[in-house]
């Protein structure tokens, strides 16, 4: 485990040694852009690289924990089981022993809607009203009226970078 964190802090100190190599570049022609595009490419790649890892394991440890959960889960329900049962043999209703308690409280009614539109037509019902931004939006764009009670934000310009990646040569030498 520690020579596998000791290859990855090593990668991260080679990627900051890389980035500092490339400070001291500067663009004077589209050539020169050119291949910083090249380089913005590839790094955007890594970068996919490494969330789809992330992903795959995230997901493998998604699974692994349903199975353990699920196998402790059956263990400890077993057991309660066997509790409930000893209880109910013993006609006891609650009980206080040294490693814990065991009982039986009473729990309020729940209510369970078998026929929806029964229920609606009798009038239990509740409405509730949320902003339509949207709605809201449309109505300034064929207007250019601001709504009352609301704030039209126009954010600043984004700057954005995309790469053909088609090239598919190494930039590192």
């Amino acid at each position: 485990m520690n020579n596998i964190l000791q290859e990855i802090n090593t990668s991260d100190s080679l990627i900051e040694d890389k980035v500092d190599e490339y400070k001291h570049l500067h663009v004077d022609s589209s050539l020169d852009a050119d291949l910083l595009m090249i380089k913005i490419d590839k790094y955007e790649k890594e970068i996919q690289e490494v969330l789809d890892l992330c992903v795959a394991e995230m997901e493998y440890l998604k699974y692994w924990k349903e199975l353990r959960i699920n196998k402790l889960t059956d263990g400890l329900n077993w057991y309660k089981q066997n509790l409930e049962i000893w209880m109910i043999q013993s006609e006891k209703r609650s009980v206080n022993l040294p490693h814990g308690k065991a009982y039986y409280r009473k729990q309020p009614f729940k209510v369970e809607v078998v026929d929806e539109n029964r229920i609606i037509k009798s009038g239990f019902t509740r409405i509730t009203t949320h902003v339509d931004k949207k709605m809201l939006m449309e109505h300034f764009k064929k207007t250019g009226e601001v709504v009352e009670g609301c704030e039209m934000i126009k954010p600043d310009e984004k700057f954005y970078v995309k790469v053909n990646s088609q090239y598919k040569g190494d930039m590192d030498g």
